[in-house]
């Protein structure tokens, strides 16, 4: 009568090991899913930010001199950093890039958008989340860009 009792017991601890020993895996596959996913959308915000900087950039370059314009744009949360950085100092007539550095997985990503305008370089600032920038183009037509 013991052995039967026994027997239930060690059936018991090989189905919830078998159980166990196929669930971790799942849920450990499901993770490493999950962080790809994520680091997939702040890659596209990323992206999506830099190209809304870009061509408000643009926009105010339009308007000339003494136009303004303040936007909100949300950075992912693994950015390093924004900067603007403008052509060689030979030509001044090329435009400038807007670059939103990242870090990933695979090491540092750059979100990058080329805008026409103008811009005066940006010093690399380390925005993380909501962040306002102003923007304005001042008399000579090149556009400066100030966090507030």
């Amino acid at each position: 009568m013991q052995n039967v009792k026994g027997q239930s017991s060690v059936e018991m601890l090989v189905t919830v090991g078998a159980v166990i020993a196929f669930t971790i895996p799942v849920i450990l596959l499901l993770l490493s899913l999950t962080q790809y996913g994520q680091e997939s959308a702040a890659i596209y915000q990323a992206q999506a930010t830099s190209k809304i900087i870009a061509e408000s950039i643009n926009e105010v370059y339009i308007q000339g001199p003494g136009a303004e314009k303040n936007i909100l744009v949300t950075f992912p949360s693994n950015s390093i950093g924004l900067s603007i950085k403008g052509p060689v100092e030979q030509d001044k007539q090329l435009g400038s890039e807007v670059i939103i550095t990242m870090k990933s997985s695979t090491g540092s990503y750059d979100a990058v958008t080329p805008t026409f305008a103008r811009v005066e370089l940006l010093p690399l600032l380390s925005p993380n989340g909501l962040v306002s920038l102003k923007l304005l183009t001042k008399a000579d037509g090149e556009v400066q860009v100030i966090k507030e």
